[in-house]
């Protein structure tokens, strides 16, 4: 059964003094992206023990104005981030070969509220660039699942913004898909985790509106959400396999990763990430 998640909710928008992510233990060598250069000649972390390490990141690509907008490649043209939180202009990623990609947003658009996106918190937007980023740029397949249970319980890779804009990738576990109050008395379904005590667990903060939610499937990152809101020591995603109809429809081109069953799922993304599981709330 899905509860409700009654919450002071927060548009992760950028004030005029941003704050960043917040991870427990916060440890630059097990936490940042880019060991330096961000963000316009990034060279990526290899410390040992940092928690992105084996994963490609290469398809999460930033704002050059505006280095704490992220986002989040769905095919070779077309990218996802938050409608609350517009990406605009020239845009850059940290190809997978070492080098840097730059690309021009060509346009964008958000979707009406209609079918399953009804129940979304409706804040998905999706881009277009000019042209394509392969190969060296990495596209991510979305998880998709018509069982609202396999959404909980899932070790989570949560990529958010730290000083400067540079980017910072926390761990933690989805308490799955809820109704969360995004005004009085009007509820949507999002993605939520909390964050508790545990080394590593990740809180969002102002300026990471748009940026991603990973899982892990077959050794893979795969895409779960864009960030929308926080409230008190809970986080919300935007859940993108409540879009998928919609963008099907719209012919926007992207992939799925199959349906697991859940044990199976949370075998594959606990042996990648050596993650321990969080008691969940009833």
């Amino acid at each position: 059964m899905i509860r409700s998640v009654f919450v002071s909710l927060v548009l992760l928008l950028l004030p005029a003094a941003a704050r960043a992510v917040t991870i427990v233990g916060y440890d630059p060598a097990l936490h940042d992206r880019f060991a330096s250069g961000y963000p316009t000649t990034p060279v990526v972390n290899s410390s040992a023990g940092y928690v992105g390490a084996g994963y490609d990141f290469s398809g999460v690509g930033w704002s050059l104005g505006e280095p704490q907008k992220s986002i989040t490649m769905i095919s070779d043209q077309y990218f996802v981030y938050s409608g609350h939180y517009e990406v605009t202009g020239t845009v850059q990623f940290r190809a997978a070969d070492g080098s840097t990609v730059t690309r021009t947003v060509d346009s964008s658009f958000s979707f009406a509220p209609t079918g399953e996106v009804s129940d979304a918190l409706g804040d998905l937007r999706i881009g277009r660039l000019t042209s394509s980023v392969t190969p060296t740029v990495a596209s991510y397949a979305i998880f998709d699942s018509s069982d609202y249970d396999d959404f909980s319980g899932l070790p989570l890779l949560v990529y958010g913004h730290g000083s400067g804009g540079s980017p910072r990738i926390g761990i933690n576990i989805s308490e799955g898909l809820q109704d969360v109050e995004v005004a009085t008395g009007v509820f949507k379904k999002g993605l939520v985790w909390d964050q508790d005590s545990a080394l590593g667990e990740a809180l969002l903060e102002s300026g990471d509106s748009g940026s991603p939610t990973f899982a892990i499937y077959n050794g893979q990152l795969v895409l779960l959400g864009t960030h929308y809101g926080v409230g008190g020591t809970t986080s919300v995603d935007d859940l993108l396999a409540l879009y998928l109809e919609s963008l099907a429809a719209a012919g926007i081109p992207f992939s799925t990763v199959p349906e697991p069953g859940k044990v199976a799922f949370l075998l594959l993304a606990l042996g990648s990430m050596g993650m321990r599981r969080k008691r969940q709330s009833v």
